[in-house]
């Protein structure tokens, strides 16, 4: 089955399994974004749900970000510290002085000479540790992405992914997109693209998927018990159905590096979505690459789980809340060993199972669904590092091979469709041929290069006659051997 006929078939799955909202509800909801409903912070939910707060502040979500402190090491910064990068002779040292940390980058020469030295201080890590860390540099009130990573797996420092492709030393920027995944909501300076007011947030919070919370708060503060039919309600609660409540997922846990593209609308600011609504009012998700039963992304949990035929069947049954509570790490020490067995027998029968029963018992623990079922392997665009493709599937020892590259192609068709006809839908896929053009082998090139002329000569018969247009317009021509 084609990777467009699969796409289609999910998002029908997706819209037809779930049926729309109450429209009092989805009233209500329109209303409070309408009202600019504020953040009122984690730290405010506290009080009230302490037992909640407690828990998930040991997930990987709650410990995404935070200072680099003493008291929070995990690195090794005294004996294995430094790396070289052979093929361009740069070398890195992380090390601590005076109670902080920093890394230094240099050019070695050929008597073994520290030349061209950049030296940062390290503030912020981003990353719980459980995987990985990635650490971040200040200069002024804009922040950047250092290029060294530790990764705990092999206990090693490397490049951070990309980095080995491109290098952007100390100039790679964190930018809306960064921060919309990785942290609580951050609110950037005016004329800023990396630049946020203090105080930063420390770590994914409540209102990350749960919405904005002043009414709500305001409401309980007055000794108004919620009863689901006002605003208040709606803006802690948006997500009523399965559909919407996985694209609640959809912004951290959608998109494959080496395959799709995820693209912020530009008529629509990324910081205004809110739980709740569908996730094509943020971003609108697009394949550029095959989809392999072998390669699978960091980040790509939902387009995996899309692909499988327990998904699919479920018809809205089975969603990510199934298998996962967002409030509890799932690297808890007293988590039963047979706890996603157990979820899998929610519908399936033990005795279903073919597998020889010598093979069942070899699992551990016994009889595990997920080590037949979901590969683990480390993901395409992430060393270090093992991860469980979320592919539900009858066989996960398929054979690697390469991915083929066929265009941009929108891959939840049905949320792309639902958008307004026009610029809603051409500037989105304009800009995925921008962002895309550099990933496509040489045989796709002149192919790729037609089809973004055609969209951005349409993008600028729609009205969106900005210099970039012109500028990419110029530069698709200029890719065919043509003047613009």
């Amino acid at each position: 089955m084609g990777v467009r006929r699969l796409a289609v078939t999910f998002a029908l799955v997706l819209s037809s399994a779930c049926g729309g909202e109450p429209a009092r509800r989805a009233r209500a909801g329109r209303e409070a974004r309408r009202a600019g409903v504020a953040y009122v912070g984690g730290a405010t939910c506290r009080p009230c749900h302490a037992e909640t707060w407690s828990t998930f502040s040991h997930t990987g979500m709650g410990r995404s970000w935070y200072p680099l402190t003493p008291d929070r090491v995990i690195e090794d910064w005294t004996t294995h510290n430094t790396f070289d990068v052979k093929a361009t002779g740069l070398r890195y040292r992380m090390f601590r002085r005076d109670g902080k940390f920093f890394m230094r980058q240099s050019l070695v020469d050929p008597k073994g000479r520290e030349t061209a030295v950049d030296e940062r201080e390290l503030t912020r890590v981003v990353g719980s540790g459980h995987h990985s860390r990635t650490y971040l540099v200040a200069v002024g009130d804009q922040l950047f992405q250092a290029p060294m990573c530790w990764y705990t797996k092999d206990a090693v420092w490397d490049l951070c992914p990309g980095y080995e492709e491109n290098n952007d030393h100390f100039t790679r920027e964190i930018d809306r997109t960064c921060v919309f995944c990785h942290n609580a909501r951050m609110e950037r300076l005016p004329g800023k693209r990396n630049a946020y007011a203090e105080p930063i947030p420390q770590g994914i919070d409540c209102e990350r998927c749960h919405g904005p919370g002043r009414l709500h708060v305001d409401r309980w503060g007055r000794g108004e018990t919620p009863t689901g039919e006002g605003i208040p309600r709606s803006s802690i609660r948006a997500a009523s159905t399965a559909r919407l409540r996985m694209q609640i997922c959809f912004q951290c846990h959608l998109g494959d590096s080496k395959s799709t593209e995820r693209v912020a609308r530009i008529d629509a600011a990324l910081e205004d979505w809110r739980p709740g609504q569908p996730i094509a009012a943020a971003m609108v998700p697009f394949r550029f690459s095959e989809t392999t039963p072998h390669d699978f992304g960091l980040s790509a949990q939902v387009d995996r789980l899309l692909l499988s035929r327990c998904f699919i069947e479920s018809k809205g049954r089975l969603e990510c809340v199934t298998c996962h509570d967002p409030h509890v790490t799932v690297y808890r020490k007293d988590r039963p060993q047979d706890f996603f067995t157990s979820k899998c027998l929610g519908c399936h029968a033990m005795d279903a199972c073919r597998a020889p029963a010598s093979a069942r018992r070899a699992t551990s623990p016994p009889d595990d669904c997920v080590h037949c079922h979901m590969r683990k392997g480390e993901p395409s665009d992430h060393r270090h590092a093992e991860f469980t493709d979320h592919w539900i599937r009858k066989r996960i020892d398929e054979p690697q091979r390469a991915r083929a590259t066929f265009g941009v192609e929108p891959y939840l068709p049905d949320e792309f469709e639902a958008l307004p006809a026009g610029r809603s839908r051409v500037l989105p896929r304009t800009r995925a041929h921008r962002c895309a053009r550099t990933r496509f082998r040489r045989c796709c090139k002149s192919r790729m290069w037609r089809d973004a002329e055609r969209s951005f000569r349409e993008s600028i018969a729609l009205g969106f006659a900005k210099p970039a247009a012109w500028f990419f317009l110029g530069k698709a021509l200029s890719a065919q051997g043509r003047a613009p």
